[in-house]
């Protein structure tokens, strides 16, 4: 069933019945997006025995020959394997020129093999517990292209699950400009956190590097005036560069 056909989001429903389960899905794709977004809902009634029943979503990849896989810091590049191996969110593939990206929101178990790539959704097991997935599931699963280095793939597919969210205020007056960012990062890194310091003191945004090759990175904070370089335990600060620049 259609549910969207403007300029800016074109979606449509479905429904879907297998064995004792029911499959309830949205496919959406907005306008500048760079993912095919699917956003389900199954009431899961399978159960295990000699045979498990699993539900997975699989793209057929027949000219793919590597695959890489986002691990914590990294990304780990892996032969095909009838096997799931697992990945932080997501796990992609050359095509084209470009990275192919299969993320999920809350699916960390992923194979590619036999000509595909496929992520489990849902596997009825039953031992220790006899029905660990009976009930009701939501999840979201993107499909969607990147270009570039590493770092950039992980920034595309962590937008998938980091989606920005607009919220709708009263009019007021203030001092406030109508547009400014509180963080700025230059370089070809990613950002895993940004949290206040242990000692109150100021900002710690947490980036890492990706790639092997040794990156430029410059960081600005509103309102701070100083970068510094810590530990993991932020101690044993070192300044930056004046511009808040560093290697």
């Amino acid at each position: 069933r259609s549910l969207h056909k403007g300029a800016l989001r074109q979606s449509f429903r479905a429904v879907a019945k297998f064995a004792s389960s029911v499959l309830e899905y949205t496919v959406s794709l907005d306008k500048g997006d760079r993912f095919l977004r699917f956003d389900c809902n199954c009431d899961f009634f399978e159960r295990g025995r000699e045979l498990i029943p699993q539900l997975n979503y699989r793209l057929d990849l027949p000219q793919a020959q590597h695959y890489r896989y986002d691990i914590p810091y990294g990304i780990a590049e892996r032969e095909p394997q009838n096997g799931d191996v697992v990945a932080n969110g997501f796990a992609c593939t050359d095509i084209g020129g470009e990275s192919l990206i299969l993320t999920t929101d809350s699916k960390y178990g992923f194979r590619a093999a036999h000509g595909g790539l496929s992520v489990v959704l849902l596997r009825a097991s039953y031992d220790p517990d006899p029905y660990p997935e009976t009930g009701k599931h939501t999840f979201s699963i993107g499909i969607g292209f990147a270009s570039g280095s590493d770092a950039s793939v992980i920034r595309v597919a962590n937008g998938f699950v980091r989606n920005v969210e607009g919220v709708t205020v009263s009019p007021a007056s203030g001092k406030l400009p109508l547009k400014a960012s509180l963080l700025s990062v230059e370089g070809d890194v990613v950002i895993s956190a940004v949290k206040p310091s242990e000692d109150g003191e100021g900002i710690v945004v947490r980036v890492y590097n990706p790639s092997q090759a040794a990156q430029r990175v410059k960081i600005g904070l509103k309102g701070k005036s100083a970068v510094s370089l810590c530990n993991g335990l932020e101690k044993e600060p070192q300044k930056a560069e004046k511009d808040g620049s560093f290697t």
